[in-house]
């Protein structure tokens, strides 16, 4: 069995609404979890009394100096950023993006009324059941706790008994039970996720100023092309 951990996009990027899938298995979760542990203890140690106790990776926070991040000076983040994506990456998780143009959607006949988010996270999981590796043994979802999440279970529900008109090309009967909803501060897992989502939409439509920032991007890029398996955006 597998697990996919899900999270949508800080904020929407020229009309785009983005959601991030990270597929991995339980030895790579242990890996993923150590590893971002690690990176926390080592910048708590570096700087003590700037770097909290409960400190998440998120990438926003990160790239704007927010939440615990504040007290952290731009290199210190960036290289951070850069750092976490690679400890992320080197265990080759199966990463995909699925966007959808808000606006577009808004205009399709029979679909005003959809959410974004329900329908960019049914695309994505059934891009993920087109692969039989990552499916074969069971799939559960796990998502970042978000106020669509009774609408997300009812569309995941349906997809798993049928497919649906403009969500799944069939029955995706390797989804298992629900879709689960989580605090991000709990799992390191969804703080991976949000992570690579961040970067890779910021890296699709922002054009660093900077020549250190553009560096780092630059090599966050090259993990993220590691690991992205899916990069899509429907346009209604």
């Amino acid at each position: 069995m597998r697990i996919c951990y899900l999270d949508e996009s800080e904020q929407q990027q020229d009309g785009v609404y983005y959601i991030g899938a990270l597929v991995v298995t339980a030895e790579q979760i242990r890996s993923i979890d150590r590893d971002l542990d690690a990176l926390h203890a080592r910048l708590h140690e570096a700087h003590p009394g700037s770097v909290p106790a409960g400190l998440e990776f998120h990438g926003h926070a990160i790239f704007q100096g927010k939440e615990g991040w504040a007290e952290l000076k731009p290199g210190v983040r960036a290289w951070a950023s850069q750092k976490a994506v690679e400890l992320i990456c080197r265990h080759s998780p199966w990463f995909g993006l699925q966007g959808v143009d808000v606006d577009g959607l808004r205009r399709r006949r029979g679909w005003e009324a959809a959410e974004p988010h329900v329908v960019a996270s049914s695309h994505l999981l059934n891009r993920v059941h087109r692969h039989s590796r990552l499916v074969s043994e069971g799939l559960l979802v796990i998502a970042d706790d978000h106020h669509l999440r009774e609408d997300s279970r009812t569309a995941y529900h349906r997809m798993r008994s049928r497919a649906v008109q403009g969500l799944s090309d069939g029955k995706l009967h390797h989804l298992l039970d629900t879709m689960y909803f989580g605090p991000s501060n709990r799992s390191r897992l969804l703080q991976a996720v949000d992570m690579l989502t961040y970067f890779e939409q910021r890296r699709r439509h922002i054009q660093e100023d900077h020549r250190e920032a553009a560096r780092r991007m630059k090599n966050i890029g090259a993990s993220l092309d590691s690991v992205l398996e899916h990069s899509y955006v429907w346009r209604p």
